[in-house]
């Protein structure tokens, strides 16, 4: 597992160059950043009828392109990279970059289910458990992971 999984996190949370860092969705779901809640709602159920996991509330998002995950940085989000501590589930689309920047392209709103999980089932989603993630990172695409521990190592360079 060589490649970096890299990721726009709040800076709040960093106090160290490299450190441990607690899942906080273990316990609290994740409100969405930029997707509708309507729309969350909606994928999220999706993932945990398919995968058995409410991905889109309960990882960390990451990528293996370093230069996606910055995009998200701002003045109180910075670059890490992170791997899991122990057991991990790792869920991405080969075929899907972003999924809020999918849907936009999208625009079906309202959302309607039906749509909303054709949607989803198009982009082929796979799951990965404690298993390598270097195909999913050079996918450049972005990548939910779920463990209850990170190791992060700032990447400000």
């Amino acid at each position: 597992m060589s490649n970096k999984l890299f990721r726009a996190h709040r800076l709040s949370d960093l106090p160290a160059q490299s450190d441990k860092l607690q899942n906080p969705y273990v316990a609290n779901e994740r409100r969405p950043r930029d997707t509708p809640v309507e729309l969350h709602s909606l994928t999220n159920n999706w993932f945990e009828k398919q995968f058995g996991l409410r991905f889109r509330s309960r990882t960390l998002f990451c990528s293996g392109n370093k230069e996606m995950a910055r995009e998200y940085c701002d003045e109180n989000h910075g670059l890490i990279s992170i791997r899991p501590v122990g057991e991990f589930k790792l869920c991405y689309s080969p075929n899907c970059a972003d999924l809020y920047r999918h849907f936009q392209r999208v625009g079906s709103h309202p959302w309607k289910q039906d749509e909303v999980w054709a949607q989803l089932e198009s982009l082929d989603y796979q799951i990965l458990e404690n298993d390598s993630w270097d195909f999913a990172a050079a996918s450049g695409c972005e990548i939910m992971i779920y463990s209850e521990q990170f190791i992060y190592r700032r990447e400000d360079n």
